[in-house]
């Protein structure tokens, strides 16, 4: 079984281990893909973040004027939406370069 870091922002790669009683070898190496840890910019502090059973939730209602926060990660990743309301052009979400809104 193989569990990467929670963030590869300073791993290169990963050893693989063989081990035969009090006997461990080397068998070879695994490039990391350069995972990041999900991280949050702007008006986080407004966003009730909860992380269980390696899920990053995100909610926030209701919202204020001229609030903004950005949240990053990198793939493989899931992201589900169960509820998205927004102000026609003064409002959206944008995923990889593409905006929605309304």
């Amino acid at each position: 079984r193989l569990r990467r870091a929670g963030n590869e922002a300073t791993v290169s790669h990963y050893n693989i281990y063989w081990q035969k009683g009090w006997q461990k070898n080397l068998v070879g190496s695994v490039p990391a893909i350069g995972f990041l840890a999900t991280r949050c910019t702007g008006d986080c502090a407004v966003l009730n973040t909860t992380r269980e059973d390696g899920l990053q939730r995100y909610h926030r209602e209701p919202y204020g004027n001229n609030e903004l926060a950005v949240i990053t990660f990198s793939g493989p990743a899931k992201v589900k939406i169960t509820k998205f309301l927004t102000e026609s052009y003064y409002d959206y979400l944008e995923i990889a370069g593409t905006r929605v809104s309304g």
